[in-house]
């Protein structure tokens, strides 16, 4: 599932339709902040930590799997991947899926889960950005700055 123009609009589209219905932009949350960069672990115990509680969550164990299980595949991937660059790649496609899903996948702290129609994982953190997530502009092109400098 590749991260292109297409899926971005897509997931937007999802955010924006359960915005719409009445729920949160994020049906899931998955928490691994406590594993994500802990140290403590060695690189094996880390992705069998995280593949453990991928596989306990209510959105892998609720997922459909009468036809071809993509997501299984890609978390049996991670489950298999022998160093960080190989458990990278297919992090970046169990992302996808987790953003077509609806699935907050929290890795740091202090990240917390948008509530508005924006598919990025950061919190607002600008004035800009607050005032753009407040307008429902996330996502389009700003306009170009002129010469002259206005104030807000």
């Amino acid at each position: 599932m590749p991260r292109d123009v297409d899926h971005i609009v897509e997931t937007h589209q999802l955010a924006r339709q359960r915005v719409a219905a009445g729920l949160p932009v994020w049906a899931h949350t998955i928490n691994l902040k406590d594993v994500w960069r802990n140290d403590n672990y060695t690189f094996p115990e880390r992705r069998d930590v995280i593949v453990a509680r991928l596989r306990r969550s209510n959105w892998f164990t609720g997922r459909d799997t009468s036809g071809f299980d993509e997501l299984g595949e890609v978390v049996a991937n991670l489950a298999d991947a022998e160093d960080g660059t190989e458990f990278d790649e297919w992090w970046d496609e169990l992302y996808d899926h987790a953003d077509r899903d609806r699935v907050w996948i929290a890795t740091f702290l202090g990240g917390t889960p948008c509530t508005t129609t924006t598919t990025t994982r950061r919190s607002p953190s600008t004035p800009r950005r607050r005032r753009l997530l407040r307008s429902g502009r996330v996502g389009t092109v700003p306009p170009a700055r002129s010469s002259t400098r206005r104030s807000d």
